[in-house]
């Protein structure tokens, strides 16, 4: 169970995407996304972003016939920092997927932080999405969702300009937004 303590848990365990070309968007709208691979769902052969079941050493070819592959990553520190694992890209995104482990039904809310922009989807809904660039902070979006028991699956997907890219990612118990 997801403590209701003031703290959060950390999810620092992810199966993480090798990097996919996300390039600048021609013409875009003003409230449009920046990039390309924000929108695009290179997911679509495992059930999209919504529904993919990932697992480690997962290799997908696009319809572009781009190939990539997942790979089990640990982070010690708080923050997913991407620059250490693949460096200062530009225009790219990354996916990572996480399972979040509950022997009891709760509903816990997510904090999001993403540098640059981020989606976050768990039980088959998308739960926050920001298409700009900023660095990641804690907490920058929260999401409520409801854990059954077992294993709840969340994807995030983040879309990197350039420079340092990563994000936060923490769990917190219902009762601790109560006060």
């Amino acid at each position: 169970k997801i403590s209701n303590d003031p703290k959060p848990i950390q999810v620092k365990q992810w199966l993480v995407s090798d990097p996919l070309p996300s390039p600048e968007v021609e013409n875009r709208t003003e409230r449009g996304p920046l990039r390309k691979g924000f929108s695009t769902d290179y997911l679509s052969s495992l059930g999209g972003e919504r529904a993919a079941k990932i697992e480690a050493g997962t290799v997908i070819t696009t319809e572009e016939g781009i190939k990539f592959k997942f790979s089990a990553h640990q982070w010690k520190e708080d923050y997913i920092d991407l620059t250490d694992l693949y460096g200062r890209l530009k225009n790219v995104c990354v996916y990572l997927y996480a399972e979040l482990q509950s022997d009891v039904e709760q509903t816990i809310v997510l904090h999001v932080g993403t540098n640059d922009g981020g989606k976050l989807w768990a039980n088959r809904k998308l739960l926050t999405s920001y298409s700009g660039d900023r660095p990641a902070t804690r907490s920058q979006h929260t999401a409520r969702i409801k854990l059954e028991p077992g294993r709840t699956p969340i994807l995030l997907k983040i879309d990197q300009a350039g420079g340092g890219w990563g994000a936060f990612v923490e769990a917190y118990g219902i009762t601790a937004h109560q006060n």
